[in-house]
């Protein structure tokens, strides 16, 4: 997956990786409701994209 994460460090955009993406949609949402710390240039907030490798089987176990 790849995360958009503005200045606020809100979720605007989320990239499914996968050949079945559709299928993903409920994560999908769970990321887009997430919140992070932005990122950090200069000591100012700065819009970001980060890229999360999502483990299903951890996953399941973790939910």
């Amino acid at each position: 997956m790849r995360l958009y994460i503005d200045t606020e460090g809100e979720v605007r955009r989320v990239q499914i990786m996968a050949e079945n993406a559709g299928e993903w949609a409920p994560l999908q949402r769970m990321f887009e409701r997430t919140r992070f710390l932005p990122g950090r240039r200069a000591n100012a907030n700065v819009a970001s994209w980060l890229e999360i490798e999502v483990e299903v089987l951890e996953l399941l176990r973790v939910l």
